[in-house]
């Protein structure tokens, strides 16, 4: 009723009740106004991605809850009343997801999609997830494919410049890594680019340890400070959590 007595035309947006958010693809206004594109498939046709899944790894962090059980709907009374309030608190955070939702998307789309949430709601993180996700096309006849993760290690650097923000990325290491017998990874194992190393101003990399729980950390570099760090971290596998034991 307040909306209506305030001067000009309200405007109400229909779809946020099913999960439905915005498509940075599209421009201007346009942008949160996708038509209802109703289907008889999972999530009426919106996201290819169980509806289930989309924040169960966040709830599960965020209550202590088995992320299994949160995706899978099975939770007990006990387990849903642990999760009344994280339900509420991961709402509430001011988190926007990029779904490509038909097929991958290309280096560019990926740029559109970071200036236009830059532009629209003022992010200061973007997050990759993952690197390998981004489909690549040759700028040249014969360029492989080393050369196209350096374009795009350079590219995500120069958004990060030119958007002022952050830009997280997530990468693979290479199978060498498995067949040391140091398995600590090293800068020589992000794969497939020595870009990687160049471009970041920091790179964090992660190894399991031989006991289940655990996880080493490594700051591999930091371009403003010391690297060559290694931290051990418990892991909690039903929900994903990492922590220091030594601050818990």
């Amino acid at each position: 009723s307040l909306m209506f007595a305030l001067p000009g035309t309200p405007v109400l947006f229909y779809g946020e009740e099913i999960g439905m958010g915005e498509n940075l693809d599209l421009d201007g206004r346009l942008a949160v106004r996708t038509p209802m594109q109703w289907s008889p498939d999972e999530n009426g046709g919106f996201s290819t991605a169980p509806a289930r899944k989309l924040v169960a790894r966040w709830l599960a962090m965020e209550s202590g809850v088995n992320g299994l059980t949160i995706a899978r709907g099975r939770p007990s009374d006990a387990e849903l009343r642990q999760l009344a309030g994280p339900m509420g608190v991961v709402g509430d955070w001011p988190i926007k997801v990029r779904d490509p939702r038909q097929g991958r998307m290309g280096l560019e789309d990926v740029g559109a999609a970071i200036r236009r949430a830059v532009r629209q709601h003022g992010i200061r993180v973007a997050v990759i997830d993952y690197a390998g996700l981004i489909e690549l096309a040759p700028l040249y006849r014969g360029e492989n494919t080393t050369a196209m993760v350096d374009r795009m290690a350079a590219r995500l650097k120069n958004w990060a410049t030119e958007c002022d923000i952050a830009v997280i990325s997530l990468v693979q290491l290479s199978r060498e890594v498995e067949r040391r017998q140091e398995s600590t990874p090293r800068l020589s194992d992000l794969r497939n680019s020595g870009q990687w190393e160049a471009n970041a101003d920091v790179v964090w990399m992660l190894a399991k340890h031989e006991a289940g729980d655990r996880v080493t950390v490594v700051l591999a570099k930091n371009r403003d400070g010391p690297a060559d760090i290694q931290s051990e971290l418990r892991w909690d596998p039903p929900t994903g959590l990492l922590w220091d034991e030594g601050s818990a």
